[in-house]
């Protein structure tokens, strides 16, 4: 006896449905860049995949981005692309030695930029363009040589930055300008900044008197001149001994004495 007309529509529908939930999860793990693993399309772990470029094809509803301990050589202007979800990306451990200007443009809601231990050399004016939403910042033990004194322009979330571990030799009194109404009127958001394990043998006087916000800065591991130009640094230390909740230099001495 043949099964019933009246239930064949109801066995297909079901049929049908599997079917569909069947390509659905097809869809979703094609999506995922080879060769990383993806847990939920929000988040993208490319970690020790012996990575030379960044994936193609990275969801664009990704939200968290692992690429540490790879072999990433470069970044391409286009590699984020479309990411305006992006809150975390993590980009250690590799040899990137340079940065093309705007490459993180599109992050618009990057929150965390994690660059440490590459090979980047140099900070250009617009490397980091459309970071709005950025709060921390790790480009710690690089080569960094030189900041361009607008880097940090614009990046009005910016409360914290790493830069130890490099080869700055000097700074230009703008360097953590993150707002400006005049060449007067300057302004810096940051709170937190670690200056420390460099070649600095001074600060400029005036880079601290915009930083209304900062409550630490390490500088302990450079080379400091103990001599008149520190004496700017020395006093606006000084005058803040309940703002500042932690300071490291590489000699006490220096909010002490002033040597002319």
């Amino acid at each position: 006896m043949g099964t019933p007309r009246t239930e064949r529509p109801r066995w297909l529908g079901t049929l049908l449905g599997a079917l569909l939930a069947c390509l659905a999860s097809v869809r979703a793990t094609s999506a995922c860049p080879r060769p990383c693993a993806c847990h939920g399309p929000a988040e993208l772990h490319c970690t020790f995949r012996y990575l030379s470029a960044v994936p193609p094809r990275i969801p664009p509803g990704a939200q968290r981005i692992n690429l540490g301990y790879n072999s990433l050589r470069k970044l391409s202007p286009t590699d984020f692309a479309g990411l305006e979800k992006l809150e975390l990306l993590m980009l250690h451990s590799n040899e990137i030695s340079t940065l093309p200007e705007k490459v993180f443009s599109d992050l618009r809601s990057l929150q965390v930029l994690k660059m440490s231990y590459n090979k980047v050399r140099v900070l250009q004016q617009d490397v980091f363009h459309g970071l709005n939403s950025l709060v921390r910042l790790h480009m710690d033990h690089n080569q960094i040589e030189f900041v361009n004194p607008n880097v940090f322009y614009g990046l009005t979330s910016l409360r914290l930055v790493h830069l130890d571990g490099n080869l700055l030799q000097q700074l230009h009194p703008d360097t953590f300008v993150s707002l400006r109404y005049s060449q007067i009127f300057r302004i810096s958001f940051l709170k937190h900044i670690s200056l420390s394990d460099n070649v600095l043998t001074s600060l400029p006087q005036e880079m601290f008197s915009y930083m209304s916000e900062l409550e630490s800065i390490y500088l302990h591991g450079n080379p400091w001149s103990c001599d008149c130009s520190l004496q700017g640094f020395a006093e606006w230390a000084q005058d803040r001994p309940g703002e500042l909740k932690a300071l490291f230099v590489l000699f006490d001495p220096l909010v002490a004495s002033h040597p002319s």
